[in-house]
């Protein structure tokens, strides 16, 4: 049996599952692109260096994946979940250990709020979207698994706490 099913919350397996393979995959973007800017020579705050650092890091990082995940372990940059149970609440956390930018945090909270919008995986993915860091489906689909579980946006936050980003999800049991 799992934690859920001690919790007598199997349903929410799945969409946690996913919703936690996101929030993890998100937050190893964010340490990798601080080394590849870093090698670059590129600031990641200069509006100028980030559309030209952003045209390759994708490929660049999907290449050459274990070359970053060494690097990121070379430096100490990782990830922490944390999983907390109390109070009728079930609380998942994941940190990173780099500080989103207010270019970062600004095309979360627009992604944010065009899921509002949305009643339907299906509307999410018709509905054209700013691709500069990928196809930006991530936080929308983790906002609809959140609805289908019966939570609204509020259960999902993510923010800057010092020095690192932090991204939760927090359900009610």
């Amino acid at each position: 049996e799992t934690w859920l099913g001690e919790l007598g919350q199997e349903r929410l397996q799945e969409p946690l599952s996913y919703c936690l393979k996101e929030l993890i995959v998100n937050a190893w973007k964010a340490n990798a692109k601080r080394i590849y800017f870093e090698e670059k020579g590129l600031d990641i705050r200069s509006d100028a260096d980030y559309e030209l650092g952003m045209k390759d890091f994708r490929r660049e990082s999907a290449d050459h994946l274990g070359q970053y995940l060494e690097r990121l372990k070379e430096r100490g940059i990782g990830i922490a979940v944390s999983f907390h149970a109390r109070a009728g609440q079930l609380a998942i956390t994941v940190r990173n250990g780099v500080e989103m930018t207010p270019r970062e945090q600004a095309r979360i909270f627009d992604r944010v709020a065009r899921a509002r919008a949305y009643s339907s995986f299906f509307e999410a993915l018709a509905a054209p979207i700013d691709t500069t860091e990928g196809a930006g489906l991530g936080i929308l689909m983790l906002l609809q698994f959140l609805k289908r579980v019966g939570c609204g946006e509020e259960a999902f936050s993510i923010d800057v706490e010092d020095g690192e980003t932090v991204a939760s999800i927090v359900l009610p049991m």
